[in-house]
Protein backbone atom coordinates (compact mmCIF):
# COMPACT_ATOMS: atom_id res chain seq x y z
CA UNK A 1 0.00 0.00 0.00
CA UNK A 2 3.04 2.26 0.03
CA UNK A 3 2.46 2.81 -3.68
CA UNK A 4 -0.83 4.56 -2.85
CA UNK A 5 1.04 7.03 -0.65
CA UNK A 6 3.60 7.66 -3.40
CA UNK A 7 0.96 8.12 -6.08
CA UNK A 8 -1.18 10.32 -3.86
CA UNK A 9 1.85 12.33 -2.77
CA UNK A 10 3.04 12.78 -6.35
CA UNK A 11 -0.43 13.85 -7.44
CA UNK A 12 -0.69 16.43 -4.63
CA UNK A 13 2.75 17.84 -5.42
CA UNK A 14 1.93 18.18 -9.10
CA UNK A 15 -1.62 19.49 -8.73
CA UNK A 16 -0.59 21.91 -5.97
CA UNK A 17 2.04 23.51 -8.16
CA UNK A 18 -0.22 23.57 -11.23
CA UNK A 19 -3.20 25.08 -9.37
CA UNK A 20 -1.03 27.70 -7.66
CA UNK A 21 0.31 28.69 -11.07
CA UNK A 22 -3.15 28.77 -12.67
CA UNK A 23 -4.53 30.84 -9.78
CA UNK A 24 -1.66 33.30 -10.24
CA UNK A 25 -2.40 33.56 -13.96
CA UNK A 26 -6.06 34.19 -13.21
CA UNK A 27 -5.24 36.83 -10.65
CA UNK A 28 -2.53 38.75 -12.46
CA UNK A 29 -3.33 38.12 -16.14
CA UNK A 30 -7.13 37.87 -15.79
CA UNK A 31 -7.43 34.71 -17.85
CA UNK A 32 -7.91 31.00 -17.52
CA UNK A 33 -9.67 28.78 -15.03
CA UNK A 34 -9.22 31.25 -12.16
CA UNK A 35 -10.08 34.39 -14.11
CA UNK A 36 -12.68 35.23 -11.47
CA UNK A 37 -9.84 36.05 -9.04
CA UNK A 38 -9.22 39.35 -10.84
CA UNK A 39 -12.15 40.78 -8.89
CA UNK A 40 -10.86 39.58 -5.53
CA UNK A 41 -7.10 39.32 -5.28
CA UNK A 42 -7.43 38.50 -1.58
CA UNK A 43 -8.96 35.17 -2.59
CA UNK A 44 -5.68 34.35 -4.34
CA UNK A 45 -3.89 34.60 -1.00
CA UNK A 46 -6.08 31.86 0.48
CA UNK A 47 -5.98 29.67 -2.62
CA UNK A 48 -2.24 29.88 -3.03
CA UNK A 49 -1.73 29.03 0.64
CA UNK A 50 -4.13 26.09 0.43
CA UNK A 51 -2.59 24.73 -2.75
CA UNK A 52 0.95 25.07 -1.46
CA UNK A 53 -0.02 23.40 1.83
CA UNK A 54 -1.42 20.47 -0.16
CA UNK A 55 1.91 20.38 -2.02
CA UNK A 56 3.67 20.07 1.34
CA UNK A 57 1.25 17.33 2.39
CA UNK A 58 2.14 15.56 -0.84
CA UNK A 59 5.81 15.69 0.15
CA UNK A 60 4.93 14.39 3.61
CA UNK A 61 2.99 11.46 2.11
CA UNK A 62 5.90 10.65 -0.21
CA UNK A 63 8.35 10.69 2.71
CA UNK A 64 5.88 8.74 4.87
CA UNK A 65 5.69 6.02 2.24
CA UNK A 66 9.22 5.02 3.25
CA UNK A 67 8.20 4.61 6.89
CA UNK A 68 8.22 1.20 8.51
CA UNK A 69 4.59 1.89 9.50
CA UNK A 70 2.90 3.64 6.57
CA UNK A 71 -0.52 3.07 8.11
CA UNK A 72 -0.53 6.37 9.98
CA UNK A 73 0.32 8.23 6.77
CA UNK A 74 -2.85 6.91 5.14
CA UNK A 75 -4.76 8.70 7.90
CA UNK A 76 -2.86 11.89 7.14
CA UNK A 77 -3.64 11.43 3.45
CA UNK A 78 -7.35 10.99 4.13
CA UNK A 79 -7.62 13.83 6.64
CA UNK A 80 -5.86 16.27 4.30
CA UNK A 81 -8.93 16.21 2.06
CA UNK A 82 -11.55 16.76 4.76
CA UNK A 83 -11.15 20.58 5.08
CA UNK A 84 -11.39 21.33 1.34
CA UNK A 85 -14.33 18.94 0.96
CA UNK A 86 -16.11 20.54 3.92
CA UNK A 87 -15.40 24.06 2.60
CA UNK A 88 -16.84 23.17 -0.80
CA UNK A 89 -19.99 21.88 0.85
CA UNK A 90 -20.34 24.79 3.29
CA UNK A 91 -19.81 27.43 0.62
CA UNK A 92 -21.70 25.77 -2.20
CA UNK A 93 -23.90 28.85 -2.56
CA UNK A 94 -20.85 30.89 -3.61
CA UNK A 95 -20.01 28.41 -6.38
CA UNK A 96 -23.61 28.75 -7.56
CA UNK A 97 -23.31 32.57 -7.54
CA UNK A 98 -20.21 32.57 -9.75
CA UNK A 99 -21.51 29.71 -11.90
CA UNK A 100 -18.68 27.32 -11.04
CA UNK A 101 -20.70 24.37 -9.79
CA UNK A 102 -19.08 22.00 -12.30
CA UNK A 103 -15.59 22.76 -10.97
CA UNK A 104 -16.80 22.57 -7.36
CA UNK A 105 -18.54 19.25 -7.99
CA UNK A 106 -15.39 17.87 -9.58
CA UNK A 107 -13.33 19.02 -6.61
CA UNK A 108 -15.74 17.41 -4.15
CA UNK A 109 -15.70 14.12 -6.06
CA UNK A 110 -11.89 14.17 -6.21
CA UNK A 111 -11.52 14.89 -2.48
CA UNK A 112 -14.14 12.26 -1.61
CA UNK A 113 -12.45 9.61 -3.75
CA UNK A 114 -9.04 10.33 -2.22
CA UNK A 115 -10.50 10.11 1.29
CA UNK A 116 -12.01 6.76 0.34
CA UNK A 117 -8.78 5.46 -1.24
CA UNK A 118 -6.63 6.42 1.74
CA UNK A 119 -9.17 5.09 4.25
CA UNK A 120 -9.32 1.80 2.36
CA UNK A 121 -5.51 1.63 2.27
CA UNK A 122 -5.44 2.29 6.02
CA UNK A 123 -7.88 -0.56 6.66
CA UNK A 124 -6.01 -3.05 4.48
CA UNK A 125 -2.48 -2.13 5.53
CA UNK A 126 -1.31 -4.55 8.19
CA UNK A 127 -0.26 -3.29 11.57
CA UNK A 128 3.45 -3.48 12.24
CA UNK A 129 4.60 -5.12 15.43
CA UNK A 130 6.37 -2.92 17.94
CA UNK A 131 9.89 -4.08 18.56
Amino acid sequence: MKIILRLHGSFLILIGIVLTTLAGIGTYYHSGLFEFLQHNEFAYIGLSQAYLLMTIIGLVLWIGSYSSNPRVWHIVGALAHVPPLAANIMFWHLFVEIEMTTMATGAMVLHGVLILVETTAFIFTGKTKAG
